[in-house]
Parts: structure tokens; C-alpha cells; sequence
């Protein structure tokens, strides 16, 4: 019913950025991956990901048909991870730069937010029980002390790979 009473134009407009923003994701996997790929087999990927993503929750089928993608041509699970972060990290400053243009540009006067809403205390206590567990068992056990620890490493080596490239990085986020 409420198709019906829309502008088509706008409905066009929409549809025609939907599909724009696919190309604009495969140069940015292309851009940011520490190891070559096709420009055509990534475009492809991103395509698939697309319906991937629209039976799979959230993002699960984006990142793991990427994740997988990139381990297929290549990378380490670990790199594909590093790439995927950055990707996210990348768009993420895009799109906070589009919402305070929006919001500045918009024409509401006051947004009236009530952010005293408040948590419950025993959901506070259990948040903060949980993350002193987990640190209690990263630190004490020492296999995963070990495991995080190299995991840790290869990732801080993979995104010192970036310092050599910050065009990559601006390229990513512009897209």
C-alpha cells in the first residue's frame, strides 16, 4: 500500500545506489587486500554475497563468503580477517561522516534524546562479571595466553602492512 503512494523517482534513486554500492564494495576488498586480486572474480564474489547475506543473519554471509574468498586466493585466515577489519573500520568512518552531514544539514531543530533510560543494575553486575571472567581466563591459562598472544601478533603485523599504504585506506573509505 505504501508503494503505491511513493515517488517513484525516489524508489528508482534508491535502487540504482542499492546496485551502484556493489562495484564500489569490490574495489574496496580489491584496494585493501594485502595479496592481488581480480577486479571481475571479486565483483562476482560481492554479487553472491549480496543473496548470501540475504538469508544468512546480518553480515555472517558478507564476511565469511569474503573471509573465504580471500583465503581461496591466497591470504591467511588471518590477513582475511585483517582485510575484512579494515574494511569495516573504513566504512565505518564513512558512514559516521555521512550521518553528521545529515544530521547537520537536516532541519530538525532538536532531536529531544532521553538517554537517562537507564540499565538494570543486575544487568550492569552480570556484563561486568562476564568480562572479568574472560580476562581471569585469557590471563591464567597459558595455552590460551599463548594463542592470543600470536594471534595478536599476526594481526598487528598484518595491519602494519597498511602503514605502507594509506592511499589504500582513503581509496577504501571514499568508496
Amino acid at each position: 500500500a505504501t508503494l503505491q503512494t511513493a515517488d517513484l523517482n525516489w524508489v528508482l534513486s534508491a535502487v540504482v545506489i542499492y546496485f551502484m554500492g556493489i562495484p564500489l564494495l569490490a574495489v574496496q576488498i580489491k584496494t585493501l587486500a594485502l595479496k592481488p586480486l581480480k577486479y571481475g572474480l571479486t565483483l562476482k564474489v560481492e554479487m553472491a554475497t549480496q543473496f548470501a547475506s540475504k538469508i544468512l543473519p546480518s553480515f555472517v554471509g558478507l564476511v565469511s563468503m569474503n573471509m573465504y574468498y580471500m583465503v581461496k586466493e591466497g591470504h591467511s585466515s588471518i590477513q582475511a580477517a585483517t582485510v575484512m577489519t579494515a574494511n569495516a573500520m573504513t566504512s565505518g568512518v564513512a558512514y559516521t561522516c555521512l550521518i553528521v552531514l545529515g544530521v547537520l544539514a537536516s532541519s530538525i531543530p532538536n532531536l529531544n534524546l532521553d538517554i537517562n533510560g537507564g540499565l538494570s543494575t543486575n544487568l550492569v553486575l552480570l556484563i561486568l562479571l562476564l568480562i572479568l571472567g574472560a580476562i581471569f581466563t585469557c590471563f591464567h591459562i597459558q595455552a590460551i595466553r599463548r594463542r592470543i598472544y600470536h594471534t595478536y601478533s599476526d594481526v598487528k603485523s598484518n595491519i602494519m602492512a597498511y602503514r605502507d599504504r594509506p592511499l589504500s585506506l582513503l581509496l577504501a573509505t571514499i568508496c
